[in-house]
């Protein structure tokens, strides 16, 4: 049963790296703006050290309903969207794109040593 999980994570490891190989695919994610997340944390970091120091602050709390829809209480879902998510991800081979491949973050193991950590327990029948 050990060697099952051991061999579970490796290869969730290996469909995310698969999935950042073809990361190409999405440039609205590539070229994501971050700034309203960097404003937002910036301006609760600001709040909580006022707090914790006893200082005023003039920064407001979020609306918690900016986000809050109408709801449609009699609509439809469309039965191809529930199959759509069951559905495995179709990965493009590279003989179709010659497009070139964005990885973010530094590259695996390029001029690195590096070890591995874990624990691996056999499990045996009594």
């Amino acid at each position: 049963m050990g060697e099952d999980v051991l061999l579970f994570g490796w290869l969730s490891s290996m469909e995310k790296l698969v999935e950042t190989k073809y990361m190409y695919l999405y440039d609205n994610v590539v070229n994501w703006n971050d700034s309203a997340s960097e404003e937002a944390f910036d301006n609760a970091k600001s709040r909580f050290w006022s707090e914790i120091n006893g200082l005023p602050c003039d920064i407001p709390l979020p609306d918690p309903d900016i986000y809050i829809d109408d709801i449609d209480w009699s609509s439809t879902i469309d039965p191809e969207l529930i199959l759509d998510l069951e559905r495995d991800a179709i990965v493009p081979s590279d003989k179709e794109n010659d497009a070139e491949v964005v990885i973010i973050g530094d590259a695996l193991l390029v001029n690195q040593s590096f070890f591995c950590i874990g624990i691996a327990i056999k499990y045996t029948k009594i």
